[in-house]
């Protein structure tokens, strides 16, 4: 897969099974296998995917909400924030918008 674009817009797929445990978050999919989040900054990465819907969020407006969020310069936010949407589609728990 091609490095992601961090203007391409990424949404949480749908029909994944989710679950929170004090300030966790689990993900189930279709095929058994669960993620979890157990940080902050992934879960409010998820969060902002799933309540962003089908639009989607791009890593760069997910970077500066996340800045605003943590006091992180936007910059420093997308190097961490990038390779996490990678992860996310490559374990199929998202795809880029419209995908």
């Amino acid at each position: 897969m091609p490095p992601l674009d961090p203007e391409t817009p990424v949404r949480a797929l749908d029909g994944l099974v989710v679950r929170r445990v004090g300030g966790q978050v689990f993900v189930l999919l279709p095929d058994s296998s669960m993620h979890g989040f157990n940080n902050e900054s992934a879960v409010a990465i998820w969060d902002q995917l799933v309540t962003a819907g089908s639009a989607g969020l791009s890593a760069r407006a997910l970077s500066q909400r996340l800045s605003a969020e943590f006091s992180v310069e936007p910059d420093q936010a997308l190097e961490t924030v990038l390779p996490f949407l990678e992860r996310l589609i490559a374990e199929g728990l998202c795809a880029p918008a419209g995908a």
